[in-house]
């Protein structure tokens, strides 16, 4: 198993980056454990987008986070072993796109709030929920698209530190402004009433 930057314990299971564009998963309750043939899977084959993160879903799922796109993998919660006979299986059992007009740009910047998965794209603050309405992206504005402006000069460099984290009703991102090396500006969303409620510089 080669080294690898970041990796997610997801349902006994530890998905694991393998490239840009490959994800492998751990045995169950095992993971020192890889299959590099049956329990891995790819996304995004044939153009430039890679995987930025992965992050719990409903049902046993993960989404995908990638740099342009957003995909949500269904994985086996049962072993390859079934009684005293061995099958072979592959550790997905559907992955499907869920948009490729969006994508997250910082794995640090993913939170989840109950029913609700926050994070950072290129676009600004979106929001996940269970419905998945993200497949009509045309009728989905960010989240912050109020405050689409305070977005507008983020250090594209720098962005992918990010952090984002979901706090007493409230999700906070830490951002870099302007040519800043790293993240200076804070800005507050309150889930209760829907509404941006502060920012602060440091």
């Amino acid at each position: 198993m080669r080294s690898a930057p970041w990796a997610s314990y997801i349902n006994n299971r530890l998905v694991v980056p393998d490239g840009k564009q490959n994800l492998m998963l751990s045995d169950i309750l095992d993971p020192d454990t890889f299959d590099p043939y049956w329990q891995s899977f790819r996304v995004g084959v044939g153009g430039s987008d890679y995987v930025v993160a992965v992050h719990p879903w409903v049902e046993g799922s993960v989404l995908v986070f990638c740099r342009k796109s957003i995909w949500v993998a269904e994985i086996q919660q049962y072993p390859n072993s079934t009684g005293t006979s061995f099958t072979i299986e592959t550790g997905i059992n559907k992955l499907t796109l869920l948009t490729d007009e969006i994508g997250c740009s910082a794995r640090r910047s993913i939170a989840t709030a109950g029913s609700f998965i926050y994070f950072l794209s290129d676009a600004g603050i979106y929001r996940l929920d269970t419905q998945l309405d993200l497949k009509l992206r045309g009728n989905t504005r960010p989240l912050s698209d109020a405050i689409s402006d305070q977005f507008a000069d983020l250090n594209s460099d720098m962005v992918y530190d990010s952090v984002g984290l979901y706090y007493d009703n409230r999700y906070y991102i830490a951002v870099p402004k302007g040519n800043a090396q790293y993240n200076n500006a804070v800005y507050i969303y309150n889930q209760l009433n829907e509404q941006w409620e502060s920012k602060d510089i440091y």
